[in-house]
C-alpha cells in the first residue's frame, strides 16, 4: 500500500488549505492513504494536539517534530505543496 506524507504549510497563510485537500483527495482516490490529510484542515496542530491526546495548549515543537518524523519513517512515498513558505 501506498503511504503518503503530505507536506504543505501548516502555519501562517491558510489560504491554500481547499488546494491542499483537493491534492490529498486525489491521492486517495487513487487509492493511497494520506497521513497527513489534516494538513487541508483549518487547524492542523489542533487535530494534532487531539491525536496525541493531549489539549492543545500543551502542544510543543518536540511533539510535532517527533510525530512529523514518525509520519516519514511509516511512508512510502512523500509529496510536497510548496507554492508557499
Amino acid at each position: 500500500m501506498i503511504k503518503v506524507y503530505f507536506a504543505a504549510a501548516i502555519t501562517g497563510d491558510r489560504s491554500r488549505a481547499p488546494i491542499f485537500k483537493e491534492i490529498i483527495q486525489y491521492m486517495q482516490k487513487l487509492g493511497a492513504k494520506v497521513l497527513t490529510e489534516h494538513f487541508a484542515l483549518e487547524n492542523p496542530n489542533e487535530f494534532l494536539a487531539t491525536f496525541l491526546k493531549k489539549d492543545y495548549k500543551d502542544l510543543t515543537p518536540e511533539d510535532i517534530e517527533q510525530q512529523d518524523t514518525a509520519w516519514i519513517d511509516e511512508a512510502t512515498h512523500v509529496v510536497a505543496e510548496i507554492s508557499a513558505p
